[in-house]
């Protein structure tokens, strides 16, 4: 279970409820996790948004929320690693926001291609490819 309150800017904080039975008892101890950084996150120089997830693993949605996760990652570290020492090859904003926005493009093509082919194999008839 978990809930969303609104913070200032339109910005939102998540929780998620947690119980775990007492070791020591019967009872059941329960309490709300925050999953975005709090302060102490903050001045910990801890990123607790890569270590707790909103969904867990044996939830409905969790596999169509966070299966993409490892591709955009993967684009990033495509992204640090193709330019000299993380530095964008072009001179003034605008041409590296180009430059930013072509990757994106061709990931996000790449990406439309691949979700075709699915679409495409899973509508051919059985025993033949698409």
């Amino acid at each position: 279970m978990f809930k969303r309150d609104r913070r200032t800017a339109g910005r939102f904080a998540f929780y998620a409820r947690h119980s775990l039975k007492c070791r020591h008892g019967t009872g059941i101890h329960s309490w709300w996790e925050p999953l975005t950084p709090t302060n102490e996150d903050r001045n910990a120089g801890d990123n607790r948004c890569e270590y707790l997830r909103l969904l867990p693993g044996n939830h409905d949605e969790c596999t169509r929320v966070y299966s993409m996760r490892a591709d955009t990652e993967s684009l990033n570290a495509q992204l640090e690693h193709a330019f000299h020492k993380n530095r964008l090859p072009a001179w003034g904003q605008q041409r590296q926001m180009i430059i930013m926005l072509l990757a994106c493009f061709a990931q996000n093509s790449w990406a439309r291609h691949v979700c075709h082919r699915e679409a495409a194999r899973q509508q051919a008839p059985p025993g033949t490819a698409a």
